[in-house]
């Protein structure tokens, strides 16, 4: 996208990820509901963002939200588990 303001043009870039078996967007919010309690995460350009606090990695952030560790694309949905691809493959 391009911004023209004060006799100065500059090109915004758009921020894509590739998470899982997804693209997604810069700006694109994850939810993911455990125990009862819903979960925000924020794609940032750079990271994730989750209750104020920025991570490298989903996988940083899903064991913060359950005790114990996941892969973070798979606990929130953005890649299908080995169990589940090999049974569609047979």
């Amino acid at each position: 996208m391009r911004h023209r303001g004060q006799g100065i043009e500059r090109q915004e870039q758009l921020v894509r990820f590739r998470l899982g078996d997804v693209e997604l967007s810069g700006g694109t919010v994850l939810i993911r509901e455990w125990h009862g309690t819903k979960h925000q995460v924020t794609l940032l350009k750079d990271g994730f963002l989750y209750r104020t606090k920025r991570f490298h990695s989903l996988s940083q952030i899903a064991p913060t939200i359950t005790g114990s560790r996941w892969s973070g694309p798979l606990f929130f949905g953005l890649k299908s588990s080995r169990k589940v691809q090999t049974n569609e493959a047979a």
